[in-house]
């Protein structure tokens, strides 16, 4: 699936380097979207598509709840891959 980054890289950047035009256009293709329709056509219930959002919204913060309990990686592991002996 492709997506597209409608804001923009951090809290600092205001994306203005993009028309509206654009992102108008984007968010009327995005790929979430555009899945939600074909299921939704192809007979799947609301519900049923509510009920996948919730699980997928769950696991991510169950994810985000191990990394905040986790303890921080150290330098010399996070590191040692990223420069060639």
């Amino acid at each position: 699936i492709l997506t597209y980054r409608f804001r923009g890289h951090s809290m600092s950047d205001p994306g203005k380097y993009r028309t509206q035009e654009e992102l108008e256009e984007r968010k009327r293709n995005d790929s979430v979207i555009l899945q939600r329709a074909k299921l939704t056509k192809s007979g799947v219930s609301e519900n049923e598509i509510q009920a996948l959002e919730q699980e997928v919204e769950n696991e991510i913060q169950d994810a985000v709840n191990f990394a905040d309990q986790s303890e921080p990686a150290k330098a010399e592991v996070m590191y040692s891959s990223i420069y060639a002996p």
